[in-house]
């Protein structure tokens, strides 16, 4: 929580409305989303993944993640923000809420100022904002969570330009390769190795929109040794090839 108390949000769109089946997403998100579904549910495919997401649910999605959605019918307020110098939240892609009913003062006080524009809305909206954020920063921490799953995410994390193994972690961790793939899964969802790609992809995606780096300095640099192995692996995660992003993507994030 310490390094997350000089948060500084910047709000760039925000909606509290109903959506039906004319409504869908397909995109590369630039910035961070946070969803709140209020009412019915929604089909989500995150990196690849697919989810169903329903009342009382939050959906967290960082920059750099592709993102398809569509749903029968759902009532949401939605969330997009930029915060200068943090990637990743470090919230779960969905978060179960015990009381939505909480949050919901801040949405309407929110959806007052940003349809009113009024004097100093987004300075307003950003405290607003902060709350929210510190309320399922709250969440998060009443949440069951094991410590050893935290040390091998933040291992790999310090550790994802190097070849990374299962087995290398078990034995940092003192546990057989099947039980540390075994706890990795429940408690994050994936594979580690699953895990370590997506953290190599989108770190990779960083070099891709902000440096000069061709795609074979930017597969070595992210710990893939085998650039073709690299493109498959973007394909897979990402849904278009390394080539391809670029020319439909990275122009959009030149300054």
């Amino acid at each position: 929580m310490d390094k997350y108390q000089n948060l500084n949000p910047d709000l760039e769109y925000f909606v509290y409305t109903h959506r039906d089946t004319s409504w869908g997403l397909n995109d590369l998100l630039r910035v961070h989303a946070l969803t709140f579904i209020l009412e019915g549910s929604v089909d989500y495919e995150i990196e690849g993944k697919k989810y169903t997401f329903k009342k009382n649910d939050v959906i967290y999605s960082p920059p750099n993640t592709f993102r398809k959605a569509k749903t029968k019918s759902m009532k949401v307020v939605a969330f997009d923000f930029s915060i200068p110098g943090v990637d990743n939240l470090g919230l779960p892609i969905g978060l179960p809420v015990g009381d939505m009913s909480k949050y919901l003062p801040y949405f309407q006080s929110i959806n007052i100022e940003w349809l009113k524009k009024g004097l100093e809305y987004r300075l307003k909206c950003k405290g607003y904002l902060i709350l929210i954020l510190h309320m399922l920063f709250t969440e998060i921490d009443e949440q069951p969570r094991n410590n050893m799953v935290e040390e091998m995410k933040s291992y790999i994390v310090e550790n994802y330009e190097e070849k990374i193994s299962v087995s290398e972690i078990a034995e940092l961790m003192g546990v057989s390769t099947v039980y540390c793939g075994a706890i990795f899964k429940k408690f994050e969802g994936c594979t580690i190795n699953f895990y370590i790609n997506q953290i190599r992809i989108n770190q990779a995606i960083n070099y891709m929109t902000t440096t000069g780096m061709n795609n074979s300095e930017v597969a070595y640099r992210v710990g893939f040794s085998d650039v073709y192995y690299f493109s498959r692996m973007f394909k897979k995660l990402k849904g278009v090839s390394p080539s391809d992003f670029r020319k439909t993507f990275v122009k959009r994030y030149e300054i």
